[in-house]
Order: C-alpha cells, then structure tokens, then sequence
C-alpha cells in the first residue's frame, strides 16, 4: 500500500484534537520540517502517559505494535505503534520516558514539554514540534545511523547571530524629516531622495557629516544659505526627538541569553560608537559595524564580510534585520538571511518562523 503521510497525519491530529490530548511530534518528522532530508519512516508522537488507553479506544483498528512498556538498548518507554494509509505512527508516552547515554553509559530523562512547543503549518495545519534545540540535544545522545542523519540536516545552516540595523530599528526617530526638508524647498521627497542617496555615501563612509551632506543636496536645489540653516535646525529637532526601541532592547538580551550572538551593522557617522556608550547600549553587542568607521555602507559585500569575520560566524549563520530594502539587495548573493524590519511584533513572528525558539 501506498504510503500517504498527509492524510495520515490529518486523520490523527483530528482524534487527538477531538479528545483534547495535548501531543508534540518529534522523531524524523520533526526534523524533516526542521531542514533534515532523511526518508521519513515514521511519525512519532508523544501525549500525557495517561492518555493512551484513552487514544487506544479510538485507533484500535489500526495497531500494528501492541500498547506496553518497551525496553531496549536505547528505549525505556510505554508506547504503541498504528499504521494508517501505509504510514506508521509511533505513540509515545510523554512521562517516564527514557533513552540510553552510550557516551556516558547511562540512562537520561526525555520528558516532553507541552507547554514549550514550536509550532509549523504543515498540510494546512499547525502542528506543534518538539523544539528544535531540545530535538539535537536527544538525537545527539541517541547517535543511531538514522540520528546522525538527522543531525547533519539540523545543524546545516543553523543560526548562530542576528544583527540589527540602528536607526529606524533601534534608535526610531521621526521618519518624516526628509518630506519635512522637501516641502520646505518646494520640491517632491523622490527628486530629494534621488539626489541625497546618491550623496549620503559621503557621511556614511565618514568623509563628510550628515549635516554637510544634507547642506550639499540641499545646494542641489538652488537652497540659500539661510534655507540650509532651517534644514540643520530641522535635523536637530528630529535628533532631539529620536527614541531608543527598548522592547526590541529586551528582545535582544532574551536573545543573548539564548547564546545568540548579537551584531549591529550601521551606515552612520563615527559618532555613533561613542553615543552607544555613552547610553549604555554597546554591552548589548558582540560586534558593532559602523560604516564611518570601516569605510564601506551596506549593501556592499565588503561590511558584511567584516560582520562575519567580526562575529566568527559565516554568511549563512546570519540574520540581518533592516528597515531598508535598499540596505537588503545583495542578500540572497552575499548569504545571509535578511528581515525587513516594520515593528517589534512582527519582527518576533519572523524571527519564531527562523529559529528554533519561542519568543
């Protein structure tokens, strides 16, 4: 018989759901949606100990291994095994469980968590997983052929940093300046746009300040002396306004707990260093990239591969969040994993659909 994982899984996650039994997946399926390119055999699933009489009632038809406490070189666990549409399904019961530490000749506790899921659509369905970290750490204990297949899948390509832009995500200011400076020149904000990018290169690679940049673009439109006086007073009260992002501040240092390591990345002024410690934010950071300094802006290869290198970590390793898609192009080439930045809420979704965690 054809095997048919899809309906498989449907069909059981509807009885588990009818019954209210809260369950985890694990085992190869879980690292198949985790990145892992094994052939699926089976799909484990673990429930409350104490519900599999109660699962045994509905799935009776279709057992293939009875319902008992199994105990083998690296199993000690109650648990069943059904077939459905071709495909196996391997209860487990989530309390008592144990596997067998050949390292450390001994036996290990692998209880399941409920409460800590991470959950994927898969079919259409929101399934809940065991986490990706807790599913290295027991395949790496197990270390059959099947496991360290997995494992080679689950540590290819796993995040090991995420970096952050600075202004419009870390710093918010008044994202309206530049239409404010365009109004007041009676010009449109796109021909004011066009001509200040093909400028800031000047400030964000330190040759110039940010206030002789924006006087030069503002030369650009015939603006007089006073004018440009106007437009400095204006950047000086978007300045005075801007706004540090300490919910993503707090985002960052749950990260850090996590053992990520945490990289800024900054088209900005030489300044910036300084004003980072002077506001206490710089022990935030494994490394901090400021294009002043090092004489490239993103998107230029060339600042990111000084992140990396920074960092110790390569291309792929990396997410790079940005409120600017200009500041993205190249990503795809150069590597690393990019997130337009629109808001803290969004930015935690993105990031629980990346990584192996609940934030």
């Amino acid at each position: 018989m054809k095997k048919d994982t899809e309906t498989a899984l449907k069909w059981i996650v509807n009885i588990l759901q009818k019954h209210d039994m809260p369950f985890q997946i694990g085992g190869g399926f879980a690292a198949r949606i985790y990145g892992a390119e094994r052939e699926l055999a089976d799909i484990d699933i673990a429930i409350p100990t104490d519900k599999l009489n109660e699962l045994l009632l509905e799935v009776k038809d279709y057992i293939t291994y009875d319902l008992k406490h199994y105990l083998d070189e690296k199993w000690d666990c109650i648990g069943m095994t059904i077939k459905y549409e071709g495909q196996e399904i391997d209860f487990v019961g989530a309390q008592g469980k144990k596997i067998f530490d050949g390292i450390n000749n001994k036996w290990v506790t692998l209880e399941n968590d409920f409460s800590n899921n991470e959950y994927k659509e898969i079919y259409g369905l929101s399934i809940p997983l065991m986490p990706k970290e807790r599913l290295i750490e027991y395949k790496s204990i197990l270390k059959r052929d099947v496991d360290l297949l997995d494992l080679e899948g689950l540590n290819k390509n796993i995040i090991k940093a995420i970096a952050f832009d600075y202004g419009g995500v870390i710093e918010i200011t008044d994202n309206g300046l530049m239409q404010k400076i365009a109004d007041y020149l009676q010009t449109t904000l796109e021909d004011w746009l066009k001509v200040y990018l093909s400028l800031n290169y000047l400030c964000n690679t330190g040759k110039n300040s940010y206030e002789e940049v924006y006087a030069f673009t503002a030369k650009e439109f015939n603006a007089s002396n006073f004018q440009i006086s106007q437009i400095h007073k204006m950047m000086k009260e978007n300045m005075d306004a801007r706004k540090i992002n300490f919910e993503l501040i707090e985002l960052i240092k749950d990260l850090k707990n996590r053992n990520y390591k945490i990289g800024l990345l900054s088209n900005n002024y030489i300044k910036l260093r300084q004003q980072m410690i002077d506001e206490d934010m710089i022990k935030y950071f494994d490394s901090v990239i400021i294009s002043a300094e090092v004489g490239f802006q993103k998107p230029q290869p060339e600042i990111f591969e000084i992140l990396f290198n920074d960092l110790g970590v390569k291309s792929e390793e990396l997410i790079f969040i940005d409120d600017s898609k200009s500041s993205l192009n190249g990503a795809d080439k150069i590597g690393y994993v990019p997130i337009l930045y629109k808001n803290n809420e969004s930015l935690k979704q993105e990031l629980s659909n990346i990584l192996p965690i609940k934030l």
